[in-house]
């Protein structure tokens, strides 16, 4: 058995490619499912058979418990998310296993995309224009000041998952589909 062990949790989407990378170079993979089922956005990308074991998160205490029954005393030398919906999970079992990683304090901002815009406008940085709501007239009048297309997400989805390029007569579909949203839009050229 090697001595060098990674875990992924949610090696969906390109994450699904980091397995056989780390396996290049000897070391072996532990996979963390963040939830149960797999959601159908990424059911095809999962490869159970790049992996030492697949353990699902049912609760912290039951996931390290679990985890440490696989890695049998190795520490792994690193926690990776492979797909945006392992974030969260990612840091926190980084910092429960005792290995460098992203603060737990800031998991959300790489997560809801509200809070991205957020940090990235405190920043300094350019953003789109953006608005988190799940009231259409909030929105349509929020959008009238603005140019179209508008684009609507879902906080925590990642790619395409649920995304709406929207005219005005879309946006009561696009918000009956999409629950809590975050609004980013083109920015307007002169």
């Amino acid at each position: 058995m090697t001595h060098n062990i990674a875990v992924i949790v949610d090696a969906y989407s390109t994450g699904a490619k980091l397995a056989a990378k780390f396996h290049s170079e000897g070391v072996a993979v532990l996979h963390v499912q963040s939830a149960s089922p797999i959601i159908d956005f990424y059911i095809n990308d999962f490869r159970p058979g790049d992996f030492i074991a697949n353990v699902v998160f049912n609760g912290l205490a039951e996931c390290l418990v679990e985890m440490n029954r696989w890695l049998n005393g190795i520490k792994p030398i690193c926690v990776l998310a492979g797909a945006e919906t392992g974030i969260e999970l990612a840091d926190l079992l980084a910092a429960e296993l005792g290995v460098e990683g992203n603060s737990t304090e800031t998991s959300r901002v790489r997560r809801d995309k509200y809070a991205m815009a957020c940090a990235l406008k405190e920043a300094g940085l350019a953003t789109p224009y953006f608005l988190r709501t799940d009231n259409l007239h909030t929105l349509t009048e929020w959008a009238s000041g603005h140019c179209w297309p508008i684009v609507l997400k879902p906080l925590a989805s990642a790619g395409n998952d649920s995304v709406f390029f929207c005219n005005a007569q879309a946006l009561r579909h696009a918000l009956q589909t999409t629950v809590r949203i975050y609004v980013p839009i083109k920015l307007c050229r002169p």
